[in-house]
């Protein structure tokens, strides 16, 4: 099965690297198209 064919059934699983001002509401969109996440977030010292 293509990536395409597994994004269009839903059985793709998406990564995001970070949940900043892009990457949550990048998040919220692919969940709430039914897709499933894994997202990654990681503090550091500044």
């Amino acid at each position: 099965m293509t990536l395409k064919e597994k994004i269009i059934s839903k059985q793709a699983t998406i990564g995001i690297i970070g949940l900043g001002y892009v990457g949550l509401p990048l998040a919220i969109a692919f969940a709430d198209a039914g897709l499933r996440l894994l997202d990654l977030m990681l503090m550091g010292k500044k």
